[in-house]
């Protein structure tokens, strides 16, 4: 699951937030560090002494063959966590096709992964060698910053793509005036950020973003509109800040 962090932000600080160059960088929150191993693949290209370059032929040292992972059926679930269900052949968990796979870590110990078919390098949770679970989710460092600058309440509804391109709620959030609040250790995939105004009905604006393992966005929700930066993006014009024209909310 994602950890959040909720703070409130001091009206004297407003000003100082929408002013600085840095607008979007908020001081006080750390980064979350990957904690979990890495799958580990190694090419060694290797040449035969006094065979020319004609006659040499490079020798990829192959990828050790961890075996077939076990089928679905095979496999007990921690409590609490709803299993995979299996529908025309393929299992779906929160309606994603998933998929399993064995990984080495970096101490060299087998893993079983759970992943999205379509992302198999990200793993959803991982299963140790001695059987214990543990949430993948570990393994990623993005963050979501959300800064709500307003008198009134925000609202902030998350939201996943599901197969087919439809979505699905993941989380709603209320966020008070003035107040911050961060999602840790998001899974890197395509989501949809949405945002309201309890106090006003028109105000409603969306944000697709392709959340990669390690980013780092922050909305500033101000009177006029929402404002959006990353911290590996580097706005060419004012215009690249706002969420209905910025870049980053191109999906």
């Amino acid at each position: 699951m994602p950890k959040n962090i909720r703070l409130l932000l001091p009206a004297a600080l407003v000003t100082l937030i929408l002013l600085s160059c840095n607008i979007l960088q908020v001081p006080g929150i750390e980064e979350s560090a990957p904690t979990a191993a890495q799958t580990v693949v190694v090419v060694e290209i290797t040449a035969t002494p006094g065979v020319t370059d004609n006659d040499a032929q490079s020798t990829e040292t192959p990828t050790i063959d961890l075996g077939p992972p076990p089928s679905f059926e095979e496999i007990t679930f921690p409590e609490g966590i709803d299993p995979p269900e299996q529908r025309n052949g393929r299992w779906y968990l929160r309606d994603q096709p998933v998929a399993l796979s064995y990984h080495l870590n970096t101490d060299g110990e087998k893993e079983l992964w759970l992943t999205r078919e379509s992302e198999p390098d990200w793993p959803i949770m991982i299963q140790s060698v001695d059987g214990t679970w543990v949430a993948g989710a570990e393994a990623w460092d993005g963050n979501v910053t959300f800064v709500n600058t307003n008198e009134t309440p925000l609202n902030v509804t998350i939201y996943g793509i599901v197969e087919g391109g439809g979505t699905e709620e993941l989380l709603s959030l209320e966020l008070s005036p003035y107040e911050i609040y961060n999602l840790a250790s998001l899974p890197p995939t395509d989501y949809v950020f949405g945002f309201q105004f309890t106090a006003d009905e028109a105000f409603d604006l969306n944000c697709s973003v392709k959340l990669r393992q390690d980013s780092q966005l922050t909305f500033v929700a101000a009177p006029v509109g929402m404002a959006v930066s990353e911290a590996s993006f580097q706005p060419q014009t004012g215009s690249d800040f706002d969420v209905t024209t910025s870049p980053l909310c191109g999906g």
